[in-house]
């Protein structure tokens, strides 16, 4: 997991979205394993891993209608929450194309249509609630670490 700071020239990736192959949008994409970004006050977190990985960020003090938001779409109002859904939709690949409500989390574990993901917190920042999800094979291994 690295934290990058906006306009740092040291990652390059490409994008390509599952659903209609376009490279103008989608999941990121590196020559080797997968990667995953998320921006949140003025800050950008990259997760890269040898499996199916997301990674989400928001701020612990969401605004009330984004709280609400968030809750008409997970059935549980916590911006905590919705970073382990949206991990998990961004490992999937297909992001908001899936409905929210179908992710099942349960501590730091969570389904989706009968696949399993690992969540783990990270504390980069008191302001923010960051979360990966990596894609759960069963081996404990996948998410590479790293700090810059």
């Amino acid at each position: 997991m690295v934290d990058v700071r906006e306009g740092d020239p040291g990652v390059a990736f490409a994008h390509r979205c599952a659903l209609c192959g376009s490279g103008d949008h989608g999941r990121p994409v590196v020559a080797d394993g997968f990667v995953s970004l998320t921006r949140a006050l003025g800050r950008v977190f990259v997760a890269r891993s040898d499996r199916p990985v997301g990674v989400d960020a928001e701020p612990i003090a969401a605004g009330d209608e984004r709280v609400r938001a968030i809750g008409r779409l997970t059935g549980v109002w916590s911006a905590e929450h919705w970073t382990r859904v949206e991990a998990v939709l961004k490992a999937d690949g297909r992001g908001l194309a899936v409905d929210p409500g179908r992710v099942r989390v349960e501590g730091d574990r969570a389904e989706l249509d009968g696949v399993r993901y690992r969540l783990r917190r990270h504390p980069f920042d008191a302001a923010l609630v960051v979360t990966t999800a990596v894609r759960d094979d069963g081996t404990g291994t996948g998410l590479g670490a790293g700090r810059r």
